[in-house]
């Protein structure tokens, strides 16, 4: 595998101007994904430095992104993303009022649903593998709303996106 990551560099100067840097990273091609992504981290980390030496502005954020694709066998037949699951999820923190977000799911698979038809064809079945393992590695590595943790998934829905023509 290779990636090719994209740097971005925030600098702050005078009077809390802002401006931007991006820049197309080279190739990284390594043994595996892990070991690309420390080495495009290292790259950053080098260029943020080298940076920091030929600017008077503060470098305030810096960042750096992966285009991944999954180019598994063409176009899907029968994906509408028009269409999509919509989770409700419990974000409370500890000792206050509930809290409910919601995360949504483009084209999902008819396998997520209580029914094929029927009342139940637009209900999300909660207690599905797929689903519980898709929330499960949310809450481990993604925050929600300004900066909550996934709780527990509470329900979920079908509905159908307005299409713009």
């Amino acid at each position: 595998m290779a990636i090719n990551p994209t740097y971005s560099f925030t600098l702050i100067g005078s009077n809390s101007q802002k401006t931007t840097l991006n820049f197309q990273g080279v190739e990284i091609s390594d043994v595996d994904l892990p070991t690309e992504l420390n080495a495009a981290a290292g790259v950053l980390e080098t260029l943020r430095n080298e940076l920091n030496d030929v600017t008077d502005a503060n470098v305030d954020a810096y960042s750096f992104s992966v285009q991944g694709t999954q180019a598994v066998g063409g176009v899907p037949v029968a994906a509408d993303v028009y269409e999509e699951a919509v989770l409700t999820l419990d974000i409370t923190p500890a000792g206050e009022a509930t809290k409910l977000a919601s995360s949504r799911v483009p084209a999902p698979s008819l396998a997520i649903f209580q029914g094929a038809s029927g009342p139940t064809r637009d209900i999300v079945d909660i207690a599905d593998a797929d689903v519980s393992a898709w929330v499960a590695a949310l809450a481990a590595n993604v925050l929600i709303s300004d900066g909550e943790s996934i709780n527990s998934l509470v329900s979920g829905t079908r509905r159908t996106k307005r299409v713009r023509s």
